[in-house]
């Protein structure tokens, strides 16, 4: 009692010291709800930013150090990415961990009876390999992701190649006395949108390796490492069997295995594992009824009560698993079926991207043969090329998207776990 006395008395001491030296914010302010009266009121002004400090882009790059030297950058394929990030999965450790803590406490006579419990472990282990079977894929789109933005950075410093060498043409020709089109300054304003897209590829660039380092679960050394996607990003034309697709991912997918496996052999010792099941869909499903103990008389009267509770709860738990089973195959069907076509629609849109750089690139050439015979200006030659090279970059990004699409699609069949952790 002396206790339950001493903790009020306590939390009476510590609140006045919060009161004597923090008189707004501190135990009287609880007590009442705050107003704006104590903040003066104001006239609205414009609002104004002050950049008269920001000089140059050069002049600032001086003073960031930038570009940051990137240190080395580690070679990473696709299938290793994969099974790096299965494996390295946070859920999935902790539950496969759950997993063995629960073997453990079994093995060590833990509980009040011994049960099967085998159809528990394999609700675990079943959740654990859909969150490895996420993880891989979260990791799959950051890579392709990454390839995509090293790739367009490239590009990106290629067309401010152009884009220098063309401004400084009309500098020179300027101070040659000769009058230039107003619209020639284009070029110096692409420079700055050009130099805008550099600078937010870089940033996502370092965005996206701090990502797929957590993913993959290794840790750069030294920090400033980069991953360097392997994958050639080459595009094979064929058509998927969608059906055959959808029946793969029902056979494979590790949580629809599961549901049929309970759905089968459901009883009075797999009932813990039917309500772990149905507490994935909702915390309110599988509510086990509570125990009256396990000592001495009170323990067998509630034994028999539990049993008989259990055989009143097995109809409605065969019929809520049946329901979930067939609803969870209809929806991962429809997701395959979704992905399969999401792969053909970016593989169209391939080829769209493709014809457009096609047709820019022979309007390139074009530029080039009337520039041979002065038929053509820098300016409409530098163009052509700016022209070109933002359709590389169109294409690269509908390439990295359908690499994206592949990957969802095995996701969705459950392969991406089913491949690395057999």
């Amino acid at each position: 009692m002396r206790a339950l006395i001493f903790l009020p008395c306590l939390w009476i001491a510590v609140c006045a010291g919060g009161c004597a030296s923090h008189d707004v914010q501190g135990c009287r302010g609880v007590q009442a709800s705050p107003t704006s009266e104590g903040l003066e009121i104001v006239d609205r002004t414009a609002r104004e930013v002050d950049v008269a400090q920001v000089k140059r882009l050069p002049q600032v790059d001086q003073v960031l150090g930038f570009p940051h030297p990137p240190g080395n950058y580690r070679a990473l394929g696709p299938a290793e990415c994969q099974c790096l990030a299965a494996r390295a999965s946070k859920l999935g450790n902790l539950l496969d961990g759950e997993r063995r803590a629960l073997a453990a406490n079994e093995s060590a006579g833990g509980g009040c009876s011994r049960t099967d419990n085998s159809l528990t472990y394999d609700v675990l282990r079943t959740a654990a390999l859909e969150a490895r079977n996420r993880s891989a894929g979260d990791a799959l789109n950051a890579y392709y992701l990454l390839a995509q933005n090293e790739a367009r950075i490239d590009l990106v410093t290629r067309a401010l190649a152009e884009t220098r060498q063309a401004t400084a043409n009309i500098e020179r020709l300027r101070q040659q006395g000769l009058k230039m089109p107003a619209e020639d300054d284009r070029f110096l304003r692409r420079e700055i949108e050009l130099r805008d897209q550099q600078a937010q590829l870089g940033g996502a660039i370092s965005q996206l390796n701090a990502q797929l380092w957590q993913l993959i679960g290794l840790e750069p050394t030294p920090p400033q490492e980069r991953i360097w996607p392997t994958e050639r990003l080459e595009v094979v034309v064929e058509r998927i069997d969608v059906d055959e697709a959808v029946q793969n991912g029902l056979a494979m997918r590790p949580e629809l295995s599961m549901l049929r496996r309970l759905r089968r052999t459901l009883d009075e010792d797999s009932l813990p594992a039917a309500r772990a099941a149905l507490a994935q869909v909702s915390p309110l499903l599988g509510l086990a009824p509570q125990s009256s103990g396990c000592g001495g008389l009170l323990g067998l009267v509630g034994a028999l009560r539990k049993l008989h509770t259990a055989e009143r709860e097995l109809p409605e738990r065969r019929r809520q698993l049946n329901q979930y089973a067939h609803d969870r195959e209809l929806e991962v069907a429809a997701e395959i079926r979704l992905a399969a076509e999401t792969v053909e629609l970016r593989l169209r849109q391939i080829a769209i991207a493709k014809e457009s750089l096609d047709h820019l690139t022979a309007r390139r050439g074009d530029a080039e043969a009337r520039a041979k015979s002065s038929g053509a200006t820098f300016a409409d030659l530098t163009a052509a090329h700016l022209a070109v090279i933002q359709a590389e970059g169109d294409v690269i990004e509908k390439v990295a998207a359908w690499k994206i699409a592949q990957a969802r699609l095995k996701q969705s069949q459950g392969l991406l776990v089913a491949e690395c952790c057999p």
